[in-house]
């Protein structure tokens, strides 16, 4: 069952250009969520744009009762989410879906781009910082999730589709 909530934005971070993290006070979502689920937002400005969009949960802090999203600007929504200053509230459904199984041993993470999001959740709740992971991107500028997975991984690889930087 879907619970619509209300969460307060907290702050809101550049992290290159087009790329922004969100972090949304909304205890509900931070108590529930688990790496690999994602919920549905509608920013509350007359109700505008109609369809909600889906956004991967990048990061808990239960304790703070806050979430984390991060989004890349590429149309109306997220144009309006970027928009958004902290003390704005932001319309919230989920956490939805059935996240990933926690139980390995060891992981190897992989991905590029926003794909990163929902795995920057997984290794932020390895407490024991086992995982490896692969960060892919476009250029040399999409690859500043190295940094947010520095001290969340055991080791990591960095590919970018030019060659700019890491493994081509």
């Amino acid at each position: 069952m879907a619970v619509y909530l209300d969460g307060t934005i907290v702050r809101q971070e550049k992290l290159s250009e087009d790329i922004r993290l969100m972090e949304i006070r909304c205890p509900e979502v931070a108590a529930a969520a688990q790496p690999g689920q994602f919920v549905t937002v509608r920013v509350n400005q007359l109700n505008e744009p109609l369809l909600r969009r889906p956004f991967g949960v990048a990061g808990a802090e239960r304790a703070a009762g806050t979430f984390s999203l991060m989004y890349r600007i590429v149309g109306e929504t997220t144009e309006l989410m970027d928009a958004m200053e902290a003390g704005a509230t932001i319309s919230v459904v989920g956490p939805l879906g059935h996240g990933f199984h926690l139980g390995a041993k060891r992981g190897l993470l992989v991905g590029g781009g926003m794909g990163l999001a929902p795995l920057h959740f997984l290794a932020q709740a390895d407490p024991d910082h086992k995982m490896e992971v692969i960060v892919g991107g476009r250029t040399r500028a999409e690859v500043f999730w190295s940094d947010l997975f520095k001290d969340k991984t055991a080791r990591q690889y960095e590919t970018t589709d030019d060659g700019s930087y890491g493994v081509k």
